[in-house]
């Protein structure tokens, strides 16, 4: 009896090969009749029916994602692994049975983007693959990235608040009040430094302008979409921080 959880690519290509037939009696008006091309796969590798019929269930989702119309009385099932459904897909294209098939693959842009903008149309790639019924897979990317050349300007900082910040949070975020989530290789715990009132908005780098927070907690107070009800929830907690006026502006402006 073959194992229920292992699949040879025998009887992936056998499985498409029935699929396949059936759909083309389907689109010529010849009648199908399932149970049959069930049972004879059985006979043939010793698999039950109803594997083979739950199998074509997951051969129509994947044509179902190629763009093709899944035979009927077969509704797609996804409950299928990423390499199984690999290998479905390229039998299926070898075949040649779908006559439309939407590109399975994605490349990467014709230039490298600087980090920024790389970020951005990152962003706006996941929002446009949701939407897609294609089966995204990993692009080509760059075995060595491009460097560019860039002018930043650097704030200087006192070491001495950054220490004194880090010192008295006693190890837990100052946002979201749990633990950091590890301790470096000097046995301290690790949290970063945020400055509420960021340096680029003329922010002070004082200790009523600082909080420890943990890595989570400081990208979600730099691009949260409740960004600043996070940095309000600060100013609550902790009375030593004082509100600047960038940021007294940008809440009054959500309210």
């Amino acid at each position: 009896m073959a194992n229920e959880e292992a699949w040879s690519n025998e009887e992936l290509q056998a499985s498409v090969d029935a699929y396949a037939d059936m759909f083309l009696a389907e689109r010529e008006g010849r009648k199908v009749n399932k149970a049959e091309t069930y049972r004879k796969l059985e006979a043939r590798f010793g698999r039950k029916d109803k594997a083979f019929e739950r199998r074509m269930m997951n051969i129509s989702h994947v044509v179902q994602l190629l763009g093709g119309k899944p035979v009927k009385g077969l509704l797609p099932a996804k409950n299928i692994g990423p390499h199984t459904q690999n290998v479905l897909e390229g039998l299926i294209k070898t075949a040649g049975f779908i006559s439309t098939v939407k590109t399975a693959t994605t490349t990467p842009t014709t230039a490298a983007l600087p980090v920024p903008e790389a970020d951005k149309l990152a962003d706006e790639l996941v929002r446009k693959w949701k939407s897609s019924a294609a089966a995204i897979q990993p692009p080509s990317g760059y075995n060595k990235a491009p460097q560019y050349s860039t002018q930043t300007v650097e704030r200087k900082r006192c070491a001495e608040v950054k220490a004194w910040v880090l010192y008295n949070s006693k190890g837990v975020c100052e946002c979201c009040g749990n633990a950091a989530p590890f301790n470096k290789a000097d046995g301290t715990p690790y949290l970063e430094v945020h400055h509420v009132v960021q340096l680029a908005d003329d922010g002070p780098d004082t200790v009523d302008n600082t909080v420890a927070v943990c890595p989570n907690c400081h990208r979600a107070l730099h691009l949260a979409a409740n960004r600043l009800q996070l940095v309000e929830g600060l100013y609550h907690r902790h009375t030593r921080l004082k509100a600047g006026n960038n940021h007294s502006k940008e809440l009054d402006g959500q309210r």
